[in-house]
């Protein structure tokens, strides 16, 4: 119903929500959308970066 209503682009933006258990966390801020996707973004980017960072990591 919450796909449905949204829309198809956000869809893609409500499972990126899910693999970041911010389900509730998208389903209470649907009024400030903008703020809501940056905030997801920057969860994002910040795992993102720790991925980058454990790989050039030299291994002992």
């Amino acid at each position: 119903m919450f796909r449905q209503a949204v829309g198809r682009q956000d869809d893609r933006e409500l499972r990126v929500a899910e693999s970041s258990q911010l389900v509730a966390f998208v389903l209470v801020d649907l009024g400030d959308r903008v703020i809501l996707l940056l905030r997801i973004q920057q969860v994002w980017n910040r795992r993102l970066h720790r991925l980058v960072v454990c790989r050039q990591r030299p291994v002992l």
